[in-house]
């Protein structure tokens, strides 16, 4: 059945108020009734009963859709609404701000309902302002979206700001959604979408853009179509899926990845030109499954935990692990300082850093729920040592204080090394050095000598 045409244009004076907010753009209306203003359209009657607007034919600078016309609903705006065959770019439209009135449904004449189609002939649109009783779109900040906000259908082309962040909540581009935007420079996601329309982004003044995270289309999407001024786009780790023909007549771009990345093996196949990104790193916490060792700190969001349970090579040792952090089978160290836990059943003992000199250094672990505990930025080989009681004076450790140790304090106060180079006695060994430093002055010295004589001499 052929639609009933009535041809009418109408045009009412709106308030000053009222003016003054929609050439704001980014304020968005709330708890304006529609019905109380009208601007100037060419309409049909549809065979439903309600209105089509199908010409703007106003010359204001914003541009009210009515809620009704002769006491009809308005639920449909033309594709072609800001379209005129002796115009065709809309150049002498000077439209800058869209109020959409509660009872608007449709923003085309085609099955697709493509939004964009209608929104984008506005060459000079600023902003878009939804009424709040709308049941299928809402606005925000002059952007279209749908009621729920999960769908970003249309970004004007002349909103103001060189930069726009995709809200977490969004989780759907419609087609074209961002096309051709003049003042847009830099675009970001939030969080992964879960649908991205047909060249979401097209032409335009963005020159860089990260690439959002989406689950692989049924059919193509072309999604940076013509964006000839963009030239870095940002592809994190969790990108899984690109297009094919993702960049087309986007000459200019440089994909900027991560080594063993989707997105790198993916500029390679194209042949696109990219630049490997150094990862920030993370929080981690790893275990090793075998020997239940645990680190916890900041490191490299690729570091792998490889423990490997080694020979004793230092006396009393219980137990020796080679504790490492790897990368791409290459040793790395942490971003910082990091938390080591060793489990173990032996509860006397002390960790000892065996570095690769030869020499050694207490790690002051604590025994904590059957594990030793400590923190260090640099790991490498650690043994459980079995923490003996050391006597006070007992300088040369064979649990006996005699002149033999008088004869050792001496030897090592003046300067003297054993054979492979070390000293005789280890100062950085807390517990040992507090045993020998008779005098508690916190060095070792002459004094210590006679202190450690005279204890001799009493306990004779």
């Amino acid at each position: 059945m052929k639609n009933s045409k009535i041809k009418k244009i109408f045009g009412r004076t709106l308030s000053v108020i009222l003016t003054v907010f929609l050439l704001l753009g980014t304020i968005p209306i709330v708890g304006v009734s529609a019905a109380e203003v009208t601007s100037n359209f060419e309409y049909t009657l549809l065979d439903d009963g309600t209105i089509e607007v199908t010409r703007y034919v106003g010359t204001d600078s914003y541009a009210i859709i009515p809620e009704e016309i002769d006491g009809k609903p308005v639920t449909k705006v033309n594709e072609f609404c800001f379209y005129n065959e002796d115009d065709y770019n809309g150049l002498n439209y000077t439209v800058k701000s869209i109020f959409i009135s509660k009872n608007i449904r449709d923003f085309s004449n085609t099955l697709n309902n493509d939004e964009d189609r209608c929104l984008n002939r506005i060459l000079y649109l600023e902003s878009i302002n939804v009424d709040e009783s709308n049941s299928v779109y809402s606005s925000d900040a002059g952007i279209l979206f749908s009621k729920d906000f999960t769908s970003l259908i249309y970004y004007p082309r002349k909103k103001a700001g060189e930069e726009y962040i995709v809200p977490e909540y969004v989780r759907e581009l419609g087609r074209s959604a961002f096309s051709q935007p003049e003042n847009l420079r830099f675009l970001k996601f939030s969080s992964p979408l879960e649908k991205v329309g047909f060249s979401a982004i097209f032409n335009g003044s963005i020159e860089e853009a990260e690439y959002p995270v989406y689950p692989e289309p049924s059919s193509k999407i072309d999604l940076f179509t013509w964006c000839e001024k963009l030239t870095k786009v940002y592809i994190s780790k969790d990108v899984k899926w690109m297009n094919d023909d993702d960049f087309d007549e986007s000459r200019n771009v440089t994909l900027y990845v991560y080594n063993n990345s989707y997105a790198l093996n993916w500029a390679k196949e194209h042949d696109f030109a990219y630049v490997i990104m150094e990862e920030t790193p993370i929080e981690k916490d790893l275990v090793d499954e075998g020997t239940g060792i645990k680190v916890k700190g900041t490191m490299d969001t690729d570091a792998a935990l490889k423990v490997e349970k080694v020979e004793n090579s230092a006396e009393d040792a219980v137990a020796t692990y080679d504790i490492t952090l790897q990368k791409d089978g290459a040793v790395i160290q942490p971003d910082g300082t990091i938390t080591v836990k060793i489990p173990s059943n032996a509860e006397n003992c002390k960790v000892m850093w065996l570095k690769d000199d030869g020499t050694s250094e207490d790690m002051n672990a604590e025994y904590i729920d059957g594990c030793y505990v400590f923190t260090t930025d640099h790991l490498s080989v650690y043994a459980l040592v079995l923490n003996k009681t050391i006597l006070t004076g007992d300088a040369n450790q064979d649990g006996i204080i005699d002149v033999n140790d008088v004869t050792y304090l001496q030897i090592h106060i003046a300067g003297n090394k054993n054979t492979d180079g070390s000293a005789f006695i280890d100062e950085t060994n807390k517990q040992l050095f507090d045993c020998v430093d008779m005098n508690k002055d916190g060095k070792l010295s002459v004094a210590d000598v006679t202190a450690l004589q005279i204890q001799i001499s009493q306990n004779n």
